[in-house]
C-alpha cells in the first residue's frame, strides 16, 4: 500500500477561469449545459471552420468564468503539432487570466510558468481523452474465421460419413430434444 503523501500541492495561484479541452462538437456543447450556460450564448465550437483549435470564454450559470478549447482534426495531426496548438491556446488562456486580474505588464517568467503549467494540464487532458483511441490502434486485429461455403460443408459431411444435410438434421433434433438416431415420425406417412 502506498503511503498518502505529506507533500503539498505547489500551485501558487488558482485562475479565476476553469478551463477544459474538448474534441468533438458534441462535447463542447455537453460541458456547455454541465456549467448551464445560457443557450443563447453557447456559439459555435469552432470560431470558423477552419480553425484549428480555439477558445471560447463563456460565464456559467453561477457567475464563473470559463474558457473551453476545443480541437478538431487532432487525429490528422502529429503529437508535435497537437503540443503545438495546445501551447498556443495555453497562451489565450494566460493572457485572460492577466486580463481578469488586472495584471497589465505580467513578468515574463510568470507568463512562461503559466503557459507551462496550463500547456501541460491541456496535454494530460488530451492524452487521457485520447487513450482508448491509442490502445484500439496498438491491438491486433480480431481474426474471423470464414464461413465454409456449402460446397465445402458437402465435402466435410462427406468425409465424415454423413448425408447431406444430417449435421442441420442432427442440430435441429438436438434442440427438440431429441436423441442423435431416434425415429422421428413422418408426418406425411398414411396412418
Amino acid at each position: 500500500m502506498i503511503e498518502p503523501s505529506r507533500w503539498c500541492d505547489r500551485t501558487l495561484i488558482l485562475t479565476p477561469i476553469f478551463y477544459c479541452l474538448v474534441l468533438t462538437e458534441d462535447a463542447y456543447y455537453e460541458e456547455c449545459q454541465r456549467f448551464g450556460v445560457a443557450r443563447a450564448d453557447w456559439g459555435a465550437w469552432m470560431h470558423t471552420p477552419t480553425s484549428h483549435a480555439t477558445t471560447t470564454y463563456l460565464d456559467a450559470h453561477d457567475g464563473e468564468k470559463l474558457a473551453i478549447v476545443s480541437m478538431q482534426g487532432h487525429e490528422k495531426r502529429t503529437p508535435i503539432q497537437v503540443a503545438g496548438l495546445l501551447v498556443h491556446e495555453a497562451v489565450h488562456l494566460v493572457q485572460r487570466y492577466c486580463e481578469r486580474v488586472g495584471e497589465h505588464q505580467p513578468g515574463a517568467e510568470f507568463q512562461a510558468y503559466a503557459t507551462q503549467r496550463i500547456s501541460q494540464e491541456l496535454m494530460e487532458q488530451y492524452v487521457a481523452q485520447t487513450a482508448a483511441a491509442r490502445l484500439a490502434a496498438t491491438q491486433p486485429e480480431k481474426t474471423v474465421k470464414p464461413k465454409m461455403t456449402e460446397k465445402a460443408d458437402m465435402k466435410s459431411d462427406k468425409k465424415a460419413g454423413l448425408k447431406e444435410g444430417s449435421k442441420k438434421d442432427m442440430a435441429k433434433d438436438a434442440k427438440m430434444g431429441m436423441k442423435p438416431g431416434a425415429k422421428k415420425a413422418n408426418p406425411f406417412a398414411k396412418k
